[in-house]
């Protein structure tokens, strides 16, 4: 692994990578949300510029306002809307420009004629990735309308963004690898943005997945919930200690006095903003559209337009920087610069994993304390013991942030019905000098079940989902989890139709908690379990050994 860098050191030569890693599939539903603005017209050397003197709305009449619309990635588009507004005026020519995401345009490129509701299609496009040039081509209506790969107008490395005094904390630039990133005591508090929108986080994805299994990634770094807005405001507001970002973006932030630093590393690719043309399907040859589109790429691409690209903290198209980038100590502008993201291929599968392994969850696990789970199965365990390895296994593989409650269940404990042995709290949190992870691990440990107890399992449910209900946490897999081997035996308590219908009234589809049921062993109530969970829209699994039950529990995370 090469050495990353942070702020004004200078990173290693790039090396290529990549190959088939970095592509998105298109998302759904976004809407193209940015209206468009008012730029300045473009006066070229036709009619208007011959200095006749003629009111405006009288020409606007007699040569038919030609209008032009750019959506411009919002990294982008207020640099490009201060060039175009720039340029000479024609009351003949009308360009506006919309600040959308690169996504929601793509999905609008791509789409057939007459499906969804998408926006107008826009006359050129800047993304921040050629990536979505390509995504928009994968359908044969995007194929259409888009004209070429397009002409790169910067460039920006992606980069962590973090704050200076955790940069120098986690050893900057002198870290050998990420593994210092990964691993520090307290743990990483890492923003992912959303994989199907943001170029620079599946960048960053794929980079930090090179170091080692993103299953074990995922367990070494906490992942708050993002918040509505840009992820760089996380580390801003010191939510978050780092998120992927750009080098502009951590330099505009530096200019507006906020405490960042860029973190660089050779295996970060970059983004590289894009121009191309598109025109509606079977459009007819437009040749001042046409030649509107040179002029507008000619004053991007040209000298003055590069001084503001570069006044704005994006890079050359070839990666180096003008004289004209804001100077900071938080970024290195001569760093160097990965390759533009691209490849549309094996995406698909990085997303997918970060959806499961990368899930973060919180989860009220109910544990059966009855007599019966003193029993002993076939391979000499008894179902307490059981029960107990997988739950190990399932606090091993659980996320520092990830948050985890535990109760036992039986009529002889507590109230009659179950005992709150630990609230659900993030496993990373530190009482008294201890861990949650810990205290957790403890509690699992002193799990006995109860001679004589009967299992309570309508009213402990019923209990727990109320629970789980009211302390709903946006952003999170929310779950109630029972592990029991045996039925309801509580003659006091509610009956299961009753149950059922507590559970349905309460489920919130905008803010649902589900619940999932492991059954064990030959006097589990299978299909009574089955109910409980599909009323929730949960999952139920049964186990008949030990093995079974670690299974089920221990990838309970990455299969929910």
């Amino acid at each position: 692994m090469t050495q990353p860098r942070v702020g004004g050191h200078r990173a290693a030569k790039k090396r290529s990578r990549w190959g088939g890693l970095l592509a998105m599939v298109l998302v759904i539903g976004l809407t193209a949300g940015a209206a468009a603005v008012a730029v300045k017209a473009l006066r070229g050397d036709g009619a208007g510029g011959s200095g006749t003197d003629v009111q405006a709305g009288d020409q606007n009449a007699a040569c038919g306002e030609q209008r032009f619309s750019i959506a411009a990635d919002p990294r982008i588009a207020a640099a490009v809307r201060e060039i175009v507004a720039e340029l000479p005026e024609d009351p003949c020519i009308s360009v506006g420009v919309r600040s959308v995401s690169s996504a929601s345009t793509a999905e609008d490129v791509a789409r057939a004629e007459g499906k969804g509701l998408g926006g107008a299609l826009p006359d050129a496009w800047i993304p921040d990735s050629s990536l979505w040039i390509g995504i928009a081509g994968e359908s044969d209506e995007g194929q259409e309308r888009l004209d070429g790969d397009g002409t790169s107008l910067a460039t920006s490395p992606v980069v962590l963004a973090t704050t200076s005094e955790r940069a120098a904390a986690i050893g900057w630039p002198d870290a050998p690898d990420w593994s210092a990133v990964l691993e520090p005591d307290p743990p990483v508090t890492l923003a992912m943005p959303r994989l199907d929108t943001d170029s620079a986080g599946l960048a960053a994805l794929g980079a930090l997945e090179d170091t080692r299994p993103l299953s074990e990634f995922a367990r070494l770094v906490a992942a708050p919930p993002l918040p509505e807005g840009e992820p760089l405001s996380l580390v801003i507001s010191g939510r978050a200690q780092m998120v992927p970002s750009t080098e502009q973006e951590v330099a505009t932030a530096k200019t507006k006095g906020t405490d960042l630093a860029a973190v660089y590393d050779d295996s970060f690719d970059a983004l590289d903003y894009p121009l191309v043309r598109v025109r509606p399907l079977d459009a007819k040859e437009d040749k001042d559209a046409d030649a509107l589109f040179d002029k507008i790429q000619q004053a991007l691409t040209g000298e003055a337009g590069q001084k503001m690209l570069g006044l704005a903290g994006f890079r050359g198209p070839d990666g180096t920087a003008s004289d004209a980038v804001p100077q900071s100590d938080a970024v290195d502008y001569e760093a160097a610069v990965g390759e533009p993201v691209t490849d549309t291929e094996g995406i698909d599968q990085a997303r997918t994993d970060w959806a499961t392994q990368g899930r973060r969850a919180r989860l009220l696990l109910l544990m059966d304390l009855s007599g019966s789970m003193g029993e002993r199965l076939p391979d000499g365990q008894t179902r307490a013991e059981a029960a107990q390895e997988a739950l190990r296994g399932l606090v091993a593989g659980a996320s520092p942030d990830d948050a985890l409650g535990l109760w036992g269940f039986t009529t002889a404990v507590g109230n009659g019905d179950f005992e709150v042995l630990l609230p659900a709290q993030p496993l990373d949190r530190v009482v008294d000098g201890v861990t949650l992870r810990s205290e957790f691990l403890d509690q699992v440990d002193g799990l006995t079940p109860v001679t004589g107890g009967a299992t309570s399992l309508y009213d402990t449910v019923a209990a727990a989902y109320s629970s789980a209900s009211d302390r709903y946490v946006d952003g999170r897999f929310n779950a109630v989890v029972v592990v029991t081997d045996g039925r309801n035996e509580d003659p006091g308590s509610r009956e299961l139709p009753a149950l059922l219908d507590e559970i349905r009234r309460e489920f919130d589809g905008a803010r649902p908690v589900r619940i999932i049921t492991v059954a064990y062993g030959e006097d589990a109530d299978v299909q009574t379990l089955r109910k409980i969970a599909d009323a929730t829209g949960g999952r139920s699994y049964r186990a008949l050994t030990a093995e079974q039950v670690q299974q089920r529990l221990g990838e309970l995370l990455s299969e929910l």
